[in-house]
């Protein structure tokens, strides 16, 4: 049985828009740490392996030694913490501070 043709429409129906809700809250986690090579992208992979893209990325190098600040929204704090662990537990980190706060 042959297909009915259907009509072409040259402009599809656009779809509903959805409200942007920015996240309420930001966790900001503060590292320190030798300037090992792979260290900023190991701090980075634990947010990749939760399907997570930072908000915020700033990592400085001087005299040896890394300073990174990495911001993410949304983040439950159970997790912010278990990433605040795991960066703390790295290799080459010498300190990692987790603080929060609200978006405005």
């Amino acid at each position: 049985m042959p297909l009915a043709a259907r009509p072409f429409d040259p402009e599809p129906a656009p779809a509903p828009a959805r409200p942007s809700i920015a996240p309420a809250r930001r966790s900001c986690f503060q590292v320190s740490g030798d300037d090992h090579p792979g260290l900023l992208l190991r701090l980075i992979e634990l947010f990749a392996q939760r399907g997570l893209s930072p908000a915020v990325v700033n990592a400085t190098s001087i005299g040896g030694a890394l300073r990174a600040e990495i911001m993410v929204d949304g983040l439950p704090p159970h997790d912010a913490d278990m990433i605040a662990a795991k960066m703390a537990g790295a290799v080459g980190v010498r300190a990692c501070h987790l603080s929060h706060f609200a978006r405005v």
